[in-house]
C-alpha cells in the first residue's frame, strides 16, 4: 500500500507505507519519528574508478565508531547464542538501533552501510525465524523509502527527481575538468544517481519479498512486500536508459548516460553492475517481468566470461584491468550464489571454485586484499572483515565457513573489534550457517 502526500509545501512526494503499523496518519506525522509497531499476527578513467573503489572501502569501515566495549571476552566460549547476543549488542550500538536508515545517501551511507544492516536483519530472520527481525527490517526500510530523491525533493545534475538515492561523494566538483582530481567531499557538487548504489539499497527490499512469498506463515507481510517491490521496480527503471546488451556475446552491462559528470559514456567496476544484477535475479524469482530474467542472464554471462581458472580457483578483474578485491568481490559472489539458486548460468562446480578463491586468500591469520591472494590487509582489517559476506558459499561446503570463522573468532575477542554494518552482516551469516558447519 502506498499513499500520496499532496501537501503543497513538498509538491508531488509519493510516500510508500511498508511498516506494520497503521498508515492512515502519514500525512500528519513525521515518518522519521513514527513509532513502528511490531506485527502481532505474524570503468573508463581508471584514476577516477580507483578513487571511487578506495572511497567505498573506506566508507564501509568508517561507518562504524564503537569498539572495545563490545569485544568478546577472550575466555568466553564461542557459541551460536553468543553470536546472537553479539549481533544484538552491536546493532543497538549503531545509532541506538536505527543504523543509517534516517540518512540521505550523499556520502554513500545508505548504499555502503544501511544496505548491509537491512540485509543482516533478513539473514537473522532466516537464521532464527524470529519475526522481530522482519519487523526491524521494515522499520529501517520505511525510513529509507522516505528518503528517496523524490520524497525529499532532491534533483540531480539534470534537474530530475525520481525514486532512488543520489550521492555527492563521487561527483566532480563544479568547474571540474577531465584530469582534475575529484575531491572526496560533498561540497559544491551535483547530485548523481548510481545504479550500483540503487542495487545495494533495494536488494534487501526484494529479498524480503522473496522470503514472504516463500512462506505462507508470513502472509501478514504480503502488503508490505508488495509495496517494497513497487519501490524497487521504480528505482530499477531509472537505469533502463543505461542498460546495454551485446547480442553477439550474450553479455549485458551498464554505461553511464552521455553528459553525466566524470563518467559519461563509461562503464563502472564489475561489482556495481552485479549489485543491480542481484536485484534483477530477485525480481525474476518473484515472477515479475521476463526482462528481469533476461538481464540477469546477460549479466551472469558477462561475469562468467571474465573468470579465469588459476590452479584450483577462480580469479577475475574488477575495475578495468585490476584484480578484484575481497570486499567488492563479496558482491560478485552474492550475485553468483543468487544466480545459481535461480538456475542461471553458474554450476555447483563454479561455486566450489569460488570457495577456493576465498580460502586461498587466507594466510592463516587474516585475508589478503585481493582475491588472488596478493596485498596485505590494512590496519583495521577492512578486507578480512569482508570475508564473511562470502559465506553463502557455505551452502556448497563448509571450508569457507571454517576459514572465516577462525578469523572472526579471534577478531571479536580483541579491543579493536569494530561495530560496523558489514561486521553485523558477517555475524548474521556466521549465525545462519552455524548449525550446518560447526
Amino acid at each position: 500500500m502506498w499513499q500520496n502526500d499532496s501537501s503543497a509545501a513538498r509538491g508531488d512526494t509519493t510516500r510508500y507505507c511498508v511498516t506494520l503499523s497503521p498508515c492512515e496518519n502519514m500525512r500528519r506525522r513525521d515518518p522519521m519519528k513514527r513509532i513502528i509497531a511490531s506485527s502481532k499476527g505474524l570503468r573508463g578513467d581508471i584514476r577516477i574508478l580507483l578513487l571511487a573503489l578506495v572511497t567505498v572501502t573506506q566508507l564501509i569501515l568508517s561507518i562504524s565508531t564503537e569498539r572495545s566495549a563490545y569485544a568478546q571476552s577472550a575466555t568466553e566460549k564461542p557459541s551460536r547464542t553468543a553470536l546472537i547476543d553479539r549481533f544484538t549488542a552491536f546493532d543497538m550500538a549503531l545509532n541506538k538501533g536505527e543504523g543509517y536508515s534516517s540518512s540521505d545517501n550523499a556520502e554513500g551511507k545508505l548504499a555502503w552501510g544501511e544496505s548491509y544492516l537491512m540485509e543482516s536483519y533478513l539473514v537473522m530472520y532466516e537464521a532464527t525465524h524470529d519475526k522481530k527481525w522482519l519487523d526491524k527490517f521494515l522499520a529501517h526500510g520505511q525510513r529509507v523509502v522516505n528518503n528517496t530523491d523524490k520524497a525529499r525533493g532532491t534533483k540531480d545534475y539534470k534537474g530530475r527527481s525520481v525514486v532512488g538515492w543520489s550521492s555527492l561523494i563521487y561527483s566532480p566538483q563544479y568547474g571540474w575538468k577531465p584530469g582534475d582530481k575529484i575531491q572526496p567531499s560533498t561540497v559544491n557538487k551535483p547530485w548523481i544517481m548510481f545504479w550500483g548504489h540503487t542495487g545495494m539499497i533495494i536488494y534487501p527490499f526484494v529479498n524480503f519479498a522473496i522470503i514472504v512469498q516463500g512462506d505462507p506463515g508470513l502472509s501478514g507481510y504480503t502488503e508490505q512486500a508488495a509495496s517494497l517491490v513497487k519501490v524497487a521496480e521504480e528505482a530499477v527503471a531509472v537505469f533502463d536508459k543505461d542498460w546495454r546488451f551485446d547480442a553477439s556475446s550474450g553479455e549485458g552491462y551498464f554505461i553511464a548516460e552521455k553528459g553525466e559528470p566524470a563518467r559519461g559514456n563509461q562503464r563502472e567496476p564489475l561489482d556495481r553492475d552485479l549489485a543491480m544484477g542481484r536485484v534483477y535475479i530477485g525480481l525474476c524469482k518473484l515472477g515479475r517481468e521476463q526482462e528481469y530474467c533476461e538481464r540477469a542472464k546477460a549479466l551472469a554471462t558477462m561475469f562468467k566470461n571474465r573468470l579465469k581458472l588459476e590452479k584450483d580457483r577462480y580469479v577475475w578483474n574488477g575495475p578495468g584491468p585490476h584484480v578484484e578485491d575481497i570486499s567488492h568481490g563479496a558482491i560478485d559472489i552474492t550475485f553468483a550464489c543468487d544466480a545459481f539458486d535461480a538456475r542461471i548460468e553458474f554450476t555447483r562446480n563454479d561455486m566450489l571454485l569460488f570457495s577456493r578463491t576465498l580460502t586461498g586468500a587466507f594466510n592463516g591469520s587474516q585475508f589478503a586484499q585481493f582475491i588472488d591472494g596478493a596485498g596485505d590487509d590494512d590496519s583495521v582489517y577492512s578486507y578480512s572483515l569482508s570475508s564473511a559476506r562470502w559465506l553463502d558459499l557455505s551452502a556448497f561446503g563448509c571450508q569457507p565457513y571454517k576459514t572465516v570463522h577462525s578469523f572472526f573468532e579471534k577478531y571479536l575477542t580483541t579491543p579493536r573489534a569494530m561495530v560496523s554494518p558489514q561486521v553485523l552482516l558477517g555475524i548474521s551469516k556466521l549465525i545462519k550457517y552455524w548449525e550446518r558447519c560447526m
